[in-house]
């Protein structure tokens, strides 16, 4: 019986590991990604509804591996965030962004993504929370 993790690796359009993989592995790229991302996200943020604020925490966990500040994460999980995050900044894909409903595909496989890889975000998000702590103190 397949579980549900499964099922969504085995219906997510192909990404772009490959290119991904090249991004994550240069520090300056990826940082220029996760930015990217974050205009963008927010600039969408109405197309994104629910999903903006994981898509931001992908971007923020993206930048801080590649900054060498959160390093507590599978390759396999920046790798694949990094397909999606990529694919998203991609206006030309499954459906295009400037088409209405454009964002679906998009928003369909990052939450595809998100959910493979939620231990790894939840993790990130209490790591971030803990620095904002400490940062208060």
């Amino acid at each position: 019986m397949k579980t549900s993790q499964q099922n969504d690796a085995a219906t997510l359009p192909a990404l772009p590991i490959g290119k991904a993989e090249q991004i994550a592995r240069d520090p300056e790229r990826a940082v220029q990604l996760a930015e990217s991302v974050e205009r963008k996200a927010r600039r969408h943020r109405g197309a994104l509804g629910q999903t903006v604020d994981d898509v931001l925490a992908l971007a923020r966990m993206l930048r801080n591996y590649a900054r060498r500040r959160y390093t507590n994460v599978p390759w396999k999980s920046i790798a694949m965030v990094s397909a999606a995050l990529f694919y998203f900044l991609a206006p030309i894909d499954m459906i295009p962004d400037f088409l209405f409903g454009g964002f679906v595909d998009d928003v369909g496989l990052l939450l595809a993504v998100i959910r493979q890889v939620k231990s790894d975000v939840d993790a990130y998000k209490s790591w971030e929370k803990e620095r904002a702590q400490a940062d208060e103190a």
